[in-house]
């Protein structure tokens, strides 16, 4: 496993690059948003680590910036000194798999990493590039979702919370689960916010009976995806 860390503070990069090595996970330094894209253009790595505030750009616009050049399989974990909300809700809604806030306690990093990359294993060993589903296909490499072969406009967390949903197509879903796997347990984020999406989704992708979806709520855990009978 390799790690690519994003981070102007030569100190704290490379305090977190012993971290690292510590727990047997080879790691990259880069202190700007150039370096880090130059890099991506020839090699690959199996997670992020991004600061927001690098000399020479955003971190929320390289997250974009990554997410357009090698697409959405390698997970991205902000570590940053900004607290607000907004800021955090933004950076997850592009394309952050998770987030912390400055200064980092070691133990919760390497969790938080290893988190990652082990979820990152098992999606890899499950994930089909084209899920196809009565008139509802979702495709993990574009990250797009169509309904009866119309685009659907949907948000990156959108479409994570669609394909669990699909992936566990009859089962139920915990919202404790779909936080793990999708906010990776951010304080910031609660289950008013899986339920948000959870309404989006269904409305987007018009999971209702009359189309031949059930998506109900099981009271108090989470939901489940069906197909109507």
């Amino acid at each position: 496993m390799n790690v690519y860390l994003v981070e102007d503070d030569i100190q704290l990069s490379e305090l977190m690059s012993l971290w690292l090595e510590a727990e047997n996970i080879e790691s990259d330094c880069f202190t700007t948003g150039k370096s880090i894209l130059d890099a991506l253009n020839t090699s690959k790595c199996d997670l992020i680590v991004l600061d927001w505030n690098l000399p020479d750009m955003q971190g929320d616009d390289l997250l974009i910036s990554i997410r357009d050049k090698i697409g959405w399989d390698t997970p991205i974990i902000f570590v940053t000194g900004r607290t607000e909300k907004d800021d955090i809700v933004s950076a997850l809604e592009k394309g952050a798999n998770d987030y912390m806030t400055k200064p980092v306690d070691r133990k919760e990093w390497v969790a938080r990493v290893r988190l990652q990359l082990r979820q990152k294993i098992q999606q890899g060993e499950f994930e089909r590039k084209v899920i196809k589903l009565e008139n509802i296909e979702i495709n993990t490499d574009t990250h797009t979702i169509t309904v009866s072969n119309r685009n659907i406009d949907i948000t990156p967390k959108e479409f994570e919370v669609a394909f669990q949903l699909f992936k566990n197509i009859g089962k139920v879903v915990s919202r404790k689960d779909l936080m793990k796997n999708i906010w990776g347990y951010s304080s910031e984020i609660n289950t008013r916010t899986v339920d948000t999406h959870i309404s989006r989704v269904k409305r987007k992708l018009e999971l209702t009976p009359d189309k031949k979806w059930n998506l109900s709520s099981i009271y108090n855990y989470g939901y489940r995806l069906e197909i109507a009978k």
